[in-house]
């Protein structure tokens, strides 16, 4: 997405603006509510069937990881999306576990096959999008997920991050 200025959130990211390591209580909220209710370490009751052998979850706009470590916490093979290097760095460095799982993105497309993903979260991403670019993105979690997808937004206008 040649209009998404990426450079101002590598800049924030930098600058450790957006740097909160503590996971949104609403999502372990929607975890345990409709995907595995955790009752102890490793110890979990399945809400949401698969054919897959272990559930797979996208954190989409990960940046330095948290919901994706998360997911990861619920036994869920998870990944995280972002279109800041500098996002994605920080979460391989703070999550060397899932390392691997971790990749920039351009913020047109979500480099996966239809329907890769049980479940995707989208915390507070799409808020800060315009209405054109959020509907793309929007449009590609449904692509890529099967089953559910978690969307949040804060209030506020941050779309100096983005253009259309």
């Amino acid at each position: 997405m040649s209009n998404v200025n990426k450079n101002k959130w590598d800049e924030s990211y930098d600058r450790n603006e957006n740097h909160t390591l503590y996971p949104k209580e609403e999502v372990v909220k929607f975890l345990n509510r409709f995907v595995r209710k955790k009752l102890g370490d490793n110890k979990f009751i399945d809400i949401l069937m698969t054919d897959r052998e272990k559930l797979r979850g996208l954190d989409c706009g990960c940046g330095i990881g948290r919901m994706t470590m998360l997911l990861n916490e619920f036994n869920i093979d998870s990944y995280g999306v972002d279109i800041s290097k500098v996002a994605i760095q920080k979460a391989k460095e703070l999550f060397p576990v899932l390392s691997n799982k971790f990749a920039k993105i351009d913020g047109k497309v979500i480099p996966f096959k239809d329907s890769y993903f049980d479940i995707s979260i989208c915390e507070s991403v799409i808020d800060s999008m315009n209405y054109n670019v959020a509907k793309k993105i929007i449009r590609e979690l449904e692509r890529v997920t099967d089953k559910l997808t978690f969307i949040s937004f804060i209030s506020g206008d941050d779309s100096e991050h983005y253009r259309e």
